[in-house]
């Protein structure tokens, strides 16, 4: 298992996550450097569905930002079929792999 170095910068670091992958790694990050000095070091992960963000561990000096009230992507998706389709097109061997972990198909 790997081990953060010790903190040898003194300048401000900011560590973003976007979505639900990114903030599984910068949770991963932050825990890592939980018993370092963290004091010039931030924490954020951003993301729009609520189910995600909702997971995220804030005990370990992390900054959840939900961008969205209580909607998950499909929530919207379905208010904006023309959006729905443009992003997500149909396509077969993508509705055959989705399931509920797979990220965006998860909205076919």
């Amino acid at each position: 298992k790997e081990t953060v170095q010790k903190n040898q910068v003194n300048a401000p670091v900011i560590f973003i996550g976007c979505g639900g992958i990114g903030s599984k790694i910068i949770a991963g990050v932050a825990k890592r450097a939980m018993h370092d000095d963290t004091s010039n070091m931030r924490f954020v992960v951003l993301d729009t569905d609520v189910n995600d963000i909702s997971k995220v561990d804030k005990g370990a000096n992390i900054i959840a930002v939900q961008t969205s009230s209580t909607a998950t992507i499909e929530n919207y998706l379905k208010n904006d079929e023309e959006s729905k389709t443009k992003w997500f097109p149909v396509n077969k061997m993508r509705n055959h792999q989705a399931g509920k972990d797979n990220g965006p198909v998860q909205c076919h």
